[in-house]
């Protein structure tokens, strides 16, 4: 059998609204921690789109493990924090420096000390030139990581270019 509790104020009448005194104000609480949630976990998706800005010259150039493509890597920010962060890849040939465009590239960020990647998928878009743009490159503990790079098509090439994240 279910018991209903009866809702009854300190006269001896149900308040029109269905709370008691006390039940009100803990309610009123709730929605406004709950509101204060909301707002707060949607800006911080906002602050994911800020504007990318990248150094002139790059953190790093790795050469590919075919040694077929010559790989510059800038991150923003720079250095790179915790959490999410953008990648500029500049691709050229190592033969004769021309920019390789058409390249399908897949990044996958690693922490080779854990053994575990990101369960966010970084988004890559060609840019023309050799440049690639990589977003939503989360790294979201601090200590090393290895943002291991493949690249297919005209050219196949892997690249593993690393950052030390405080």
């Amino acid at each position: 059998m279910y018991q209903f509790r009866q809702l009854v104020s300190a006269a001896g009448r149900r308040p029109s609204h269905g709370c008691l005194p006390g039940e009100r104000a803990a309610l009123r609480s709730f929605v406004a921690l709950a509101g204060l949630l909301t707002a707060t976990s949607c800006s911080s998706q906002g602050s994911a789109q800020q504007t990318l800005s990248f150094a002139a010259q790059p953190d790093m150039v790795e050469t590919g493990m075919n040694d077929a493509l010559r790989v510059a890597v800038r991150a923003s920010p720079d250095p790179p924090w915790q959490g999410t962060i953008a990648v500029a890849l500049s691709v050229t040939n190592t033969s004769d420096g021309s920019p390789v465009d058409g390249l399908t590239v897949t990044m996958v960020p690693w922490m080779p000390a854990h053994g575990h990647g990101t369960s966010l998928t970084p988004v890559v878009t060609a840019e023309g030139g050799g440049k690639y743009l990589v977003t939503d490159v989360d790294l979201f503990m601090a200590g090393y990581w290895a943002l291991q790079t493949s690249f297919s098509g005209p050219t196949a090439d892997y690249v593993a270019p690393g950052y030390n994240v405080p």
